[in-house]
């Protein structure tokens, strides 16, 4: 019996084309006639090439710009020059934040250079890396690989349609608490509900969550909140909103109780949540290594490389232990709920089902207790 293929490689993913014969494009949700030469044209123009709805007589309904030969080169064209724009952009940072490092080291070093050399990484020489990597990939012609980019192109259009609410609301309450913490003050704020090493007391207890709920500066909260919107919308889509909050809250309470045992300094961020998905995304993309899009397990590694090798830099500013216990956590919990099952999107059993739930509810009862505890409520 032949599998089933994963939803975003049916062929009624995408409407019906509103026309037969013309070529054409999807703009602002409408339909736009045109020539060929003119769907070349608007497709080298398009800001996410590989993922532009379009059509031509030769298919029954709406495709990813990628999936038409004739386009090919033109979509890779786009994603080029897209790539270059964005290494040009990481060259800047890594020069705009190069500066202050040496200036750090010449200084000494301490804190403010890690956290320097970090920026710089992070938005600078790994993306300047990632691009040239890219780049050299981009000259692939093999079938294998354009199959592949289909289907990459494919899935992030799945991704895009699936139901994001839980991550708006993890993403949203991380965020208002930030808001919190600016009118309290920071180091009050932390006091008050970061997790505590030092004096810490059974009625404590409540620091291993609300810690993972607040964050020590603005870029620190920034970093987190992309990274949870991206990792939380592919987790959603592939196993559900309840199944999603239960990995982040269960990592971050794990990253939490590492951060406890293994380092003495007060600690707080939701990194150790995020990492779980990390854990937990890297165990779906090697377990559904032939159904997921090429290279999404290895993404999901590679992640978790990147992140660790940055820990090791930028050691006194990174909660390496919340980040490995986060990662961990997620990783077991995603083996535990998913082995055994065979198609996407997951179907989480029922007391896991209600276990999210029960976490969305935690992180909300959480982020209440914070805004107590700030105002002296409680």
């Amino acid at each position: 019996m032949e599998a089933e293929p994963p939803p975003w490689m049916r062929p009624d993913l995408l409407p019906e084309k509103p026309d037969a014969e013309s070529y054409g494009y999807i703009f602002q949700d409408n339909p736009v006639k045109c020539t060929r030469e003119e769907l070349m044209k608007r497709v080298r123009l398009q800001n996410a090439p590989q993922v532009a709805l379009v059509w031509a007589p030769e298919v029954t309904r709406l495709v990813p710009a990628i999936e038409l030969p004739f386009l090919l080169e033109t979509v890779c064209e786009g994603i080029r020059k897209r790539i270059t724009t964005n290494q040009t952009i990481a060259a800047f940072s890594a020069v705009v934040w190069g500066f202050p490092v040496l200036l750090s080291l010449g200084a000494g070093g301490g804190r403010n250079f890690q956290w320097q050399f970090m920026l710089m990484l992070s938005f600078g020489v790994i993306p300047m890396a990632e691009g040239w990597w890219e780049l050299r990939r981009l000259r692939d012609r093999r079938p294998e690989t354009i199959s592949g980019r289909v289907a990459s192109a494919r899935y992030a259009l799945w991704v895009r349609r699936q139901d994001r609410t839980v991550t708006w609301i993890l993403v949203g309450v991380i965020v208002l608490v930030f808001f919190l913490e600016l009118g309290r003050g920071l180091e009050f704020s932390i006091n008050r509900a970061g997790l505590i090493k030092t004096g810490f007391h059974a009625s404590d207890s409540y620091r291993f969550l609300t810690a993972a709920l607040l964050h020590v500066n603005v870029m620190h909260v920034f970093m987190n909140a992309i990274s949870l919107f991206i990792l939380g919308m592919v987790m959603e889509g592939l196993v559900g909103g309840p199944a999603m909050a239960l990995i982040f809250t269960f990592s971050a309470l794990c990253g939490n109780a590492c951060s406890f045992h293994f380092t003495s300094q007060t600690s707080a961020g939701a990194s150790g949540g995020i990492m779980g998905l990390v854990g937990c995304l890297a165990v779906l993309g090697f377990h559904f290594r032939k159904i997921l899009p090429p290279k999404f397990g290895w993404q999901m590694a590679y992640a978790v490389l990147i992140t660790a090798f940055t820990g090791v830099i930028a050691h006194s500013v990174i909660d390496n232990a919340a980040h490995a216990g986060g990662a961990v956590g997620g990783a077991v919990l995603g083996w535990a709920l998913f082995q055994g099952h065979q198609t996407l999107p997951l179907r989480p059993p029922p007391e896991a089902q209600w276990a999210g739930r029960a976490s969305i509810a935690l992180i909300l009862l959480a982020a209440l207790f914070i805004i107590g505890l700030m105002l002296r409520m409680v």
